[in-house]
């Protein structure tokens, strides 16, 4: 076999690989993003009697998926406070930066989980939410590595978090180190 050819079979394990790898389920990654907010300091000690939960799609629909993850953390947000607040969650559209960015002044959420397919739009996301001081989520690691604070992805083969630290910091989050140690953490 040519070596040409053995680099396309390669590059074909690897996109059918990528294609096959499911994000985790939405129940655990709403507990897993309930389970964060209840460790960042920050917006535990706010005083409002609601905390804010928004989930970011693209405009003009919503996807399957981000209408599975709001119903489980709008489920969650019944019987879960995050400290001592009511937990609130709703949705905010991604049309581009400057909107995104009023929509964050405007609104106010405590934090926002980015759907997939909106990974184009990563960095516009993160720069808004470090200029509003909003903790942000992501359903993979790879927006992590874009510039979101946190992503609710497999680690080590289990539901897990992966915490890059110098973006939460750069949102402002005051994380407690309990929370770093059971996540996979960037620095």
């Amino acid at each position: 076999m040519t070596l040409a050819a053995r680099c396309g079979l390669l590059l074909t394990a690897v996109a059918v690989a990528t294609v096959a790898r499911a994000e985790i389920p939405v129940d655990r990654a709403a507990q897993l993003l309930f389970r964060a907010l209840a460790y960042e300091r920050r917006i535990v000690a706010n005083p409002a009697p609601e905390a804010l939960i928004s989930v970011v799609t693209r405009t003009g629909g919503v996807a399957p998926a981000c209408v599975a993850i709001k119903q489980e953390l709008q489920q969650l947000a019944l019987q879960t406070p995050v400290g001592k607040r009511r937990a609130k969650v709703g949705y905010l559209a991604f049309i581009d930066a400057k909107t995104f960015g009023e929509a964050l002044r405007r609104v106010k959420p405590d934090a926002v989980l980015v759907c997939g397919g909106l990974e184009p739009a990563v960095p516009s996301i993160a720069e808004a939410t470090r200029e509003h001081k909003v903790l942000s989520f992501g359903m993979s690691r790879a927006m992590v590595d874009a510039g979101l604070s946190v992503a609710l992805d497999d680690v080590r083969g289990r539901p897990g978090l992966v915490v890059n630290l110098a973006n939460a910091r750069a949102e402002g989050a005051a994380l407690d180190a309990s929370l770093l140690q059971v996540s996979d953490v960037i620095r």
